[in-house]
Formats: structure tokens, sequence, C-alpha cells
């Protein structure tokens, strides 16, 4: 299995095919590692920003617009498929159609392991393009031709270490997963 080109290998010493993850193979932890180790924007930014810090920011937005701690919940894991996929582009995700099929899957995959039913809420999305406004209004030392958020929604002062987004994922993580348990 090692040199198989299907398998990937997880933080946690999972190997979990690309065609086929298993719920009982999804782990936290691995979700927390790689989304603090991958960086968003194509690692273009001025400092690292990882997705790990995007997803608590995003799900910390949502807490600010007052949904409900399930919404929040999804907002955090939105992105939880690039722990195991990598981020990848919105143009280069367009050019290859056959990415966003095994994306869905691994959404999918994630979803059923933590209990997150049925779509997405659609605020989820929404927050998801206002984190990516204020990311290119506060991340980048030059202007973005971007639409600015539609409020003045908290600024990113720094990015965080890996180790440090790796924990506040996780933190995150767990506050939200007690409050959906209660």
């Amino acid at each position: 299995m090692t040199g198989d080109n299907k398998f990937i290998h997880t933080y946690t010493g999972q190997a979990i095919d690309l065609r086929g993850p298993e719920q009982d193979q999804i782990r936290l932890n691995d979700i927390a590692h790689g989304l603090a180790r991958c960086n968003r924007w194509c690692g273009q930014t001025r400092d690292a920003y990882t997705v790990a810090q995007h997803s608590v920011y995003v799900s910390r937005l949502l807490a600010f617009e007052g949904h409900t701690v399930l919404t929040q919940f999804q907002g955090l894991m939105h992105d939880a498929s690039e722990a195991y996929l990598g981020d990848m582009s919105r143009p280069l995700k367009d050019l290859c159609p056959q990415y966003k099929e095994i994306e869905e899957m691994w959404e999918g995959v994630i979803e059923m392991r933590f209990g997150i039913e049925g779509p997405l809420h659609p605020s989820v999305k929404a927050m998801d393009i206002q984190a990516y406004r204020v990311e290119a209004r506060d991340l980048y030392d030059h202007t973005m031709v971007v639409e600015p958020p539609a409020k003045n929604y908290p600024k990113i002062h720094y990015c965080w270490t890996p180790a440090s987004a790796e924990m506040a994922f996780r933190t995150r993580f767990f506050e939200l997963w007690e409050a959906i348990q209660s």
C-alpha cells in the first residue's frame, strides 16, 4: 500500500484511499494538523495564512452574525476536506471538474463522520465569501481587485503559526462540539 499513489498517509498514520474514504478513518487530529499546514491563497499572502485560521475565522464570523452553534460548526468544518486533498485555488478548481467530484465525496464522508446533517447552511458560503474579502483586505501589502467586505468585519491582524492554528482549530471544534451535544 505504501507505494500506491491512490492512497494518502495522514498525520495519525491512516492510509486512506482517495477514491473511497471511510468515516472511521477520518480523525480530528488529521484535519486540524493538515489544515494548519495548508496555506490559503496559494501561499501568496504577506505571511503564511492557513486554512485552519480561515476556518476558525469563518466560524467566528458566523457567531458574530448570531448564527446557531450548528451553523458555526459547519463554518469551522467547511474546508475540512482540504486537510486530505490540499487547498486548490478557485481558478484551478474550475479547470479541473473531476476535483470537484472528489472534493464533494470527501465532504460527504466528513459530514457523516461528524454528524453534520443536510446541506450546509447558506450563510456558511456567504461568510466564506466575506472572509475571502477580509483576507484580501488584510493579508496583502497591495490593493487587491476584490470587492470589499459587506461590513466592517474584525481585522485579521496577524497570521498564526501552524502550531497555534492547529490548537485554535481543535479548541474551537471542542467548544462547538460540546455546545451541540448538550
